[in-house]
């Protein structure tokens, strides 16, 4: 059985350029030298001899040429092959590197799936693959710079308090308006006038027929022993008393949940006035949120079959809304204890998505 050798794009680049920077070319008919390419610099010797000799000017000019079939175009942003031109989608590795960086943000798992990496050439497989793929949403989100699209539904009261144009696409932004609130979810109530209530933060997860479906969930299609896990960490609780704030179970919601949802600098495909479920590693609510979200997927303490088949609940202590997308950034704004904070969503642990239809 042949063994399958993954290697990463910079190892494969270094192997091609070591394996071009050799490339020797044997004089045709009556010639009665060979030339050795290394790089920019051109060698000759006689055939058999053992010294090569480094070319200059117009000798190596001449070899490059007339010996390697190379000129001036192969340094611009196409290459001719049989006939045929290929117009690469970056002018350099500038810009190729500015889309690699995008794919491995936004789709880091498919970057790692072909091994992407964040810089390197603009001309290779590796990024015109990704090209092919993402090209065009890339393209869509360069063309946003300068505008922002406002979600529709918004509180008059709210709305004029806000100025879109202080608002960071790279970083938080503090009291954007006043919050009227120190719970999350109360918040949205307030703000939001396409909806009449969320519940809280850890049971907005099932309210579809208020908040729209879900799009995108962390909690869906969990393995077996992930399953296991917070069936039987549930069951703990529940014989406890039931989830508390700060209580003895804390630490280990918090742990699986870390586990579940991405890290920073993922986040789904988001809109204007999409609600997301957020994980917030210093709340003191993980092991309450965890259980009540959890309830309705017991009967009598025992699992339901979506929690048997890898579907599980909103176990997010912390949730917000797309207020904004500006310069193709999705903002979201969340309350945390009075202040309501602009956030990129890459700067969030996004959890859940429910798209109002």
């Amino acid at each position: 059985m042949s063994k399958i050798i993954k290697i990463k794009e910079t190892e494969l680049l270094s192997v091609i350029q070591k394996l071009l920077s050799e490339q020797v070319v044997q004089g045709k008919g009556s010639d009665p030298y060979e030339y050795k390419k290394e790089g920019d610099k051109y060698y000759t010797r006689r055939k058999g001899s053992t010294p090569w000799i480094l070319t200059k000017d117009k000798v190596a000019d001449a070899i490059s040429s007339k010996i390697f079939k190379t000129s001036d175009s192969s340094q611009k942003n196409t290459t001719s092959v049989q006939n045929t031109t290929i117009d690469y989608p970056f002018k350099n590795s500038t810009e190729g590197n500015r889309f690699r960086e995008w794919v491995n943000d936004t789709y880091p798992q498919y970057a790692k799936s072909i091994s992407l990496d964040r810089k390197g050439s603009h001309t290779n497989s590796y990024i015109l693959k990704a090209w092919d793929k993402y090209g065009k949403e890339y393209s869509s989100k360069k063309d946003t710079k300068g505008k922002i699209s406002v979600m529709s539904g918004i509180n008059p009261e709210y709305l004029q308090q806000v100025d879109w144009k202080r608002l960071s696409t790279n970083d938080s932004t503090n009291n954007v308006c006043r919050a009227d609130t120190i719970e999350c979810a109360q918040f949205l109530n307030n703000w939001d006038d396409r909806i009449s209530s969320v519940g809280n933060a850890w049971t907005a997860y099932r309210n579809d027929k208020t908040m729209g479906p879900t799009v995108y969930s962390s909690f869906k299609g969990l393995d077996q022993p992930t399953v296991k896990n917070v069936i039987s960490l549930w069951q703990d609780i529940n014989k406890n008393g039931g989830g508390k704030q700060n209580g003895p179970y804390l630490s280990k919601v918090k742990n699986i949940v870390d586990k579940l949802v991405p890290k920073m600098g993922s986040y789904p495909n988001l809109k204007p006035g999409d609600y997301v479920g957020i994980f917030y590693p210093d709340s003191t609510h993980h092991e309450e949120a965890f259980y009540q979200g959890g309830e309705a997927w017991f009967v009598d303490g025992k699992p339901g079959k979506n929690i048997q088949n890898g579907n599980g609940w909103g176990m997010n202590t912390h949730i917000g809304i797309v207020a904004a997308v500006k310069d193709g950034i999705p903002l979201v704004f969340h309350n945390i204890s009075g202040n309501v904070i602009s956030d990129p969503a890459s700067k969030l642990r996004i959890a859940w998505v429910k798209r109002p239809s």
